[in-house]
């Protein structure tokens, strides 16, 4: 085995800082209400919205509401799914691959690669945060 070479950090390095601008320029005057959010979010998609921290916890939570069990329930899974997702759905369901029938299908719609199918039974759920006013993938 190779031992790997020691070295100290380059002089830019030990004092390291970063700054993110706001996106809009600076600062709003007033922090936005999630409640405000989630009412329009209820009223575009005409359902209950809940925001949450992270997409993984949304998809936890609804699989734990809907009573899935680890071995209990499958669920379709596209291909090229990161690891965290597989993690979150692991802990209700068991994984399949289409065509193989399950309780419900996960459409996520990893690195951009649209998720489409015309047989599908059960719960659907569909994971689009990035782009979820667009029109583009109803099927």
């Amino acid at each position: 085995m190779i031992p790997f070479p020691q070295s100290e950090p380059l002089p830019t390095m030990k004092r390291l800082t970063s700054h993110v601008p706001h996106p809009l320029g600076g600062l709003p005057e007033k922090p936005v209400d999630p409640a405000v959010c989630e009412a329009l979010l209820t009223e575009w998609f005409g359902r209950p919205v809940v925001l949450l921290a992270s997409g993984r916890t949304g998809l936890s939570l609804f699989l734990r509401f809907h009573g899935f069990t680890r071995y209990g329930h499958k669920l379709q899974m596209p291909h090229f799914l990161s690891r965290c997702i597989l993690n979150a759905v692991t802990n209700h369901a068991f994984p399949v691959e289409p065509p193989h029938p399950a309780d419900g299908v996960l459409f996520y719609h990893q690195y951009g690669f649209p998720q489409r199918t015309s047989a599908v039974g059960g719960i659907v759920i569909e994971d689009i945060a990035h782009a979820f006013f667009c029109q583009c993938l109803h099927r």
